[in-house]
């Protein structure tokens, strides 16, 4: 019994041994040991990673033996081993372990064991024992430089390209759906991230770049965002975002018409152009940059638009349209003009375009008259991406001219005065020592005169009776070869023949003559299509009723009209009859219709236009013979000859008989034509041969000589030949 219960006693105090030692083993109040990361955090095996330890070891047993670290790695295997000097006090120490590159990924453990002799028959006994797992992965690394990408939007960072700080990357693996931020620093570079990745293979991830308003990325792969990677383990990736902040600019050119606007009406803050503006294509126009370098060219369309290519933005450009520079004319004024002032004060206009203004949203103030060739643009950073900055508008104008010269007689008599549109002008000014004057330009039309009628009225004549003005009027393409000269009495005025349009350089002159009251002089006169147009009205106040209405029964036998051969009009006398012929339509031939009415308000008539001179000329043939026109007797129209062209050498009657004939039918071949022009153009030259004026004036230009007499050395010069009717 005794036995039992020493046996039972010894069992007991083992067992207490045994469960005091386990306490001590496990690391509890004895031994404490730490691992740094702590977890859940891993250690990357890319060979810069490593794992640090720390521990403290508190035991009443004198022991002054080694103890040992040992890292354990997955497969059981101790791949490290430290030993430290054991001490008989309290113990507090650490060590740290690189984890080297390659190492095979698991769970790892740090296991720390130390030693004693309080067991004398068994020296340097073990003692206590304590652990710390840690994980260790497979890693690569990512390091991302972003960049402005300014110069050429190239995705790849240039030297004068500078860094961007405080953007912010979202790095995401796809398969664990782990996420990461990144944000660039001072010098556009992020901090190296370590990512883990698959023990074997790749591992894919995502790289999404928070874009600010109104940029774009350029790199890597374009624009495209997010951008997939795939990293091996121990890869490091390393590249630069580029982004840029890229604009258009656009604009559009207009030729100013009336109304202009007006300057000092500011502010003007409205985008929409113009009214009264039509487009101008073919025109460059250059951008600038802030420091005026030439950045790119562009040339505006048919509806006047013209657009850059797409560049980054900065805070200022400038725009310039460039204005085509015609060469300059070669001309020679009058010679009977004896005024030698005008060569040195006033040269022909050149028929420039001139900048009249300029508009843009993006300029102080939105409409420019100082510097209308030029536009300023100081435009914020874009807020959306690709942003236009349009609404640049040019405004050319083609101003027109009013000028010409005084006799010396009529210098010191006075000024001139001017009417537009039926309302006062500003006077033009007559120069006293020369007889210049130019109509002056308005306030509201600062870039020269606008399109409108104008009217110029002389001063009054000393005596009314025996005096009045000769005008000759000279238009900007034919100066010499294509005047209009008329006569306006004392106190009269002088509509413009030219509308004053875009680019109309006119030259108006006033002479004094003495009235030719009792001076006759007959020739041959004929008109045009339109000089009929004009005398068929019934309105016109030279023949009341109208010179055809009022003279076709003394022009036509049996008050009849024949054309083509076969078309024939009669004549009674009434309205009817009048309006017949004025409608009178050719149908056969080739050449289709008459192409005008004489009197308005008949509707335009499209047609051929060889049957309406062909009217005309029949017209001026027969108002010769019957003497309804003013004539010299024998100087029978048909009888002229054509003194140049196709038809050379032959006579307006010669020409007529063709006309009629191809309007009857034949071919133009049979007359050794290859169409309808050549004809048509004689026929049109015949009929303005004479141009009718007034009742007292009347020029001669020369086309036609009569009897075939040959053309006398400075025959065809534009001559006045006043005459009584």
């Amino acid at each position: 019994m005794f036995k039992q219960k020493l046996v039972l006693t010894v069992f007991l105090c083992l067992t207490l041994l045994w469960i005091l030692t386990a306490s001590i083993a496990l690391g509890q109040g004895g031994i404490s040991l730490k691992r740094t990361p702590a977890p859940p955090q891993t250690v990357f095996n890319d060979g810069t990673g490593s794992v640090s330890f720390s521990w403290t070891i508190d035991y009443a047993t004198q022991f002054n033996q080694n103890y040992i670290l040992e890292i354990i790695d997955p497969n059981g295997n101790v791949v490290h081993c430290d030993s430290f000097i054991g001490a008989p006090s309290q113990i507090a120490n650490s060590t740290t372990w690189p984890v080297p590159a390659g190492a095979t990924s698991g769970p790892y453990y740090g296991r720390l064991s130390f030693f004693s002799n309080w067991w004398p028959p068994e020296p340097n006994k073990f003692e206590c024992q304590a652990s710390a797992g840690f994980l260790v992965c497979p890693a690569a690394r990512i390091r991302i430089r972003k960049f402005w990408d300014w110069l050429d939007a190239n995705g790849i960072k240039d030297g004068v390209e500078e860094t961007l700080e405080g953007w912010r990357f979202v790095v995401k693996r796809l398969d664990t759906c782990q996420e990461w931020t990144l944000t660039s620093g001072f010098d556009g570079n992020t901090e190296s991230l370590m990512v883990p990745v698959k023990a074997s293979g790749t591992t894919d991830f995502t790289i999404t770049e928070e874009i600010r308003p109104g940029w774009v990325k350029t790199g890597p792969n374009g624009s495209v965002n997010p951008v997939t990677i795939s990293l091996a383990p121990g890869c490091s990736y390393h590249e630069d975002y580029g982004n840029w902040q890229p604009i258009n600019i656009t604009g559009y050119k207009f030729l100013d018409e009336n109304p202009c606007p007006l300057p000092g009406a500011f502010p003007i803050t409205t985008t929409t152009r113009l009214p009264n503006s039509k487009a101008l294509a073919g025109i460059i126009i250059r951008l600038f940059s802030y420091n005026w370098d030439l950045l790119d060219t562009a040339i505006t369309d048919a509806n006047g638009h013209f657009a850059f290519p797409t560049r980054t933005w900065e805070d200022r450009f400038y725009i310039m349209e460039e204005i085509p520079h015609p060469e300059a004319p070669t001309f020679d004024l009058p010679q009977a003009t004896p005024f030698v002032c005008i060569d040195h004060q006033l040269t022909r206009w050149q028929g420039l375009y001139h900048c009249s203004a300029s508009q843009s949203p993006w300029q102080s103030p939105h409409l420019n008259f100082e510097t209308p060739d030029t536009i300023t643009l100081d435009i914020a950073e874009p807020d959306v991406a690709c942003k236009n900055y349009g609404d640049n508008y040019f405004y050319n104008q083609l101003p027109s001219r009013i000028w010409g010269v005084m006799c010396a007689d009529g210098i010191k008599l006075g000024n001139i005065k001017v009417e537009k549109d039926n309302s006062l002008w500003e006077d033009a000014a007559v120069q006293q020592d020369c007889g210049l004057y130019v109509v002056p330009t308005r306030p509201e039309e600062p870039q020269g005169l606008r399109c409108g009628k104008y009217v110029l009225t002389p001063p009054d004549l000393p005596d009314p009776k025996t005096q009045e003005w000769l005008v000759t009027e000279y238009c900007c393409d034919n100066w010499v070869i294509d005047p209009h000269t008329t006569v306006v009495p004392s106190g009269g005025s002088y509509p413009l023949k030219h509308d004053v349009d875009s680019c109309h350089d006119v030259r108006v002159d006033f002479c004094i003559q003495t009235a030719p009251s009792n001076r006759i002089c007959n020739l041959p006169v004929t008109f045009t299509q339109e000089g009929y147009k004009t005398f068929s009205d019934p309105e016109n106040g030279v023949i009341q009723g109208g010179i055809i209405y009022n003279k076709f029964n003394l022009a036509f036998a049996n008050n009849k009209l024949i054309v083509g051969t076969t078309k024939t009009i009669t004549f009674d006398g009434t309205s009817g009859s009048l309006k017949r012929l004025c409608m009178f339509l050719p149908q056969t031939g080739a050449c289709g219709k008459l192409d005008r009415n004489y009197i308005d308000p008949w509707d335009h008539t499209p047609a051929g236009a060889l049957a309406g001179e062909q009217i005309a000329l029949l017209l001026n043939i027969a108002y010769n013979k019957a003497a309804i026109m003013p004539r010299t007797p024998g100087w029978d129209l048909e009888k002229f000859t054509i003194n140049s062209g196709f038809f050379k050498g032959r006579t307006v009657g010669e020409v007529y008989n063709i006309a009629n004939a191809l309007l009857g039918g034949d071919l133009p071949s049979r007359y050794g034509l290859n169409g309808y022009q050549a004809l048509l153009e004689t026929i049109q030259a015949i009929n303005a041969n004479y141009e009718f004026v007034n009742w007292n004036t009347y020029n001669d230009r020369g086309y036609l000589t009569r009897f075939g007499s040959a053309k006398k050395s400075g025959e065809g010069t534009p001559i006045t030949v006043p005459y009584r009717f």
